[in-house]
This record gives C-alpha cells, structure tokens and sequence, in this order.
C-alpha cells in the first residue's frame, strides 16, 4: 500500500508502515504474507514505525485492522501508551477507529506499538487448548498533519 498526501495530511494504510515484531514466543509463525499462527495461549508485540524519511507528524487518526480465526481462542488486541502507561484494549471489532490516537504514537521512536493476547475462551474444553489459531490481518492505518503546516482551513501567511 503506498502512502498518501492529502494536502497537509499524510496517510499510512494498512500495509505501508515497516513492522517490526517483538516479544513473540518461537511458537507463534510469522508467515511472509502477513499473518500469524499458533497453538496455545500467547502474547506479542508488533511495533509500526514511520519510514525514516517521513516528516514530523501530529497524529489525527488511527485505526486497528484485525482478522482472527478460532473457534477456542480469543485475541485481545491492546495499544502501548507513549507514556508506558498501561495499555488501552482496543474494541472487538474488524476495524476499530481509536479515540485520542496520539496518546499511543511515541513522538522518540515515531512508532505505534501494540500488543496481541490470544487467551483460550473460557467455555472451551481444556483439551482443545492445543488447537491453533489464526490472525490473518493485524495492522494499523495512521494519517497526520505535517508539522509546521498550517491546520486544515488555514492558511499561513
């Protein structure tokens, strides 16, 4: 997916910010296409960084994509505050636009960091907890205003 400009306003879709994984088991597979398998309960962490040559950005919006397969697994999906507070769960939904994005843009690392838990649901049978699960989409669209560029409707002198 390629970045778009929008006047002032650049978007990363899904797809077009480096991913970069961190805390994940050796059990949990990263597939070159761009999902996750595994067996058991699990939890990691995909950090989304802006390219190195992006511009400094305000954060405006943000929404999480996710896709997930299981009939005895849920995945909790939850954001890491840029002040290492504690993470925010992000809504059980496909698509989930995220309420005051630039909380969780760390302006230091100019990276998004979320954190995937994959918890047996609690009405599955104890001897199904080995079976696996599937995340076949799990990324981040993030747009903002450039900064130093005037907020939309201005103009600078």
């Amino acid at each position: 997916a390629a970045t778009r400009t929008e006047g002032e306003r650049i978007v990363w879709p899904r797809g077009a910010l480096p991913l970069r994984v961190e805390r994940r088991n050796p059990s949990v597979r990263v597939h070159a296409d761009g999902f996750y398998t595994g067996r058991g309960a699990e939890e990691f962490t995909l950090a989304f960084a802006l390219p190195e040559d992006a511009p400094k950005i305000a954060v405006e919006s943000l929404r999480v994509f996710r896709s997930f397969e299981s009939d005895d697994y849920t995945l909790a999906v939850r954001l890491q505050t840029a002040a290492d507070s504690d993470p925010v769960a992000v809504e059980d939904a496909e698509v989930a636009v995220v309420a005051t994005p630039e909380r969780f843009f760390d302006a230091r690392t100019r990276s998004v960091r979320l954190t995937a838990q994959i918890r047996p649901r609690p009405e599955a049978p104890e001897r199904t907890w080995t079976r696996g699960w599937t995340i076949r989409d799990l990324d981040i669209e993030l747009a903002g205003r450039v900064l130093g560029a005037a907020p939309a409707g201005e103009q600078r002198p």
